[in-house]
């Protein structure tokens, strides 16, 4: 029977497509309002009819004013089904509230064995005393299935991780901005299944665990907008791996 696969060890095993769906919003040009930063954990979107596009961050439209859609380049590269999906759910002068989701289903094998991925969460972005600041909080779930097999026995494997996060989007200028993001995992629940019969399922609070406090996800990012262009540059650091990235995005209707 296949051994256990904590959090730390899946996430370390697949570096590449967290860290791009980390930064799978991506972060905007033309800071002329305080909607233009948008990230996978904050409450903004993309304007209806409005296209955005980049090596990083992929490839997403504003259908509606309150639904945005997307597709990220490391699934399409590796030929996996995937979709990002935002909907604005109420919004005030002060406070918006929006959904994100992120979907993958990768086939191994054939069609018994896959890897499937969901990741969803609330954000929240409020208005703060300080101008041009706001700051973004909310819950966040991952939900991984995986099934395979090992030593002639097939096993499912189940892995539920339960997050808060906490973030701001600050304004310094018409051209510059600064997003930062930390992410705290709070409980994960892991569960194997197999034809053998064998079933164990293990619930972790991480805030009790050592490694609860290395399960962190923060960013920090420096945006400098030129028109319809604009670059981010900053440190990513998640479970355990800490990486600079770059990124060029282009908006356009």
């Amino acid at each position: 029977m296949r051994k256990p696969l904590g959090a730390r060890r899946w996430f370390g095993g697949n570096r590449a497509a967290f860290l791009i769906l980390l930064l799978s919003s991506g972060l905007h040009a033309e800071f002329s309002s305080d909607r233009h930063i948008h990230t996978f954990f904050n409450a903004r979107l993309l304007e209806k009819a409005e296209w955005e596009l980049a090596p990083v961050s992929g490839l997403k439209y504003g259908l509606t004013e309150n639904l945005e859609l997307g597709m990220l380049p490391y699934a399409i590269n590796k030929a996996i089904p995937n979709l990002f999906l935002k909907h604005r759910m109420f919004q005030t002068e002060l406070v918006e509230v929006s959904f994100t989701s992120y979907t993958q289903l990768q086939l191994l094998k054939g069609f018994r064995d896959y890897q499937f991925l969901s990741l969803h969460g609330v954000a929240v972005t409020a208005s703060s005393p300080l101008e041009n600041l706001y700051i973004n909080a909310g819950p966040a779930r991952i939900l991984i299935v995986i099934q395979g097999e090992n030593d002639g026995v097939r096993s499912t494997l189940e892995l539920e991780l339960y997050s808060i996060f906490a973030g701001f989007d600050y304004y310094l200028s018409s051209e510059w901005a600064v997003s930062g993001l930390f992410l705290l995992p709070i409980t994960t629940s892991q569960e194997i299944e197999s034809e053998a019969g064998d079933e164990s399922r293990d619930i972790n609070n991480l805030r009790k665990l050592k490694e609860g406090a290395k399960s962190y996800v923060s960013y920090l990012t420096v945006m400098r907008s030129w028109d319809i262009f604009s670059l981010d540059f900053g440190i990513l650091s998640a479970y355990g791996f800490t990486s600079p990235y770059i990124n060029l995005i282009w908006r356009f209707r």
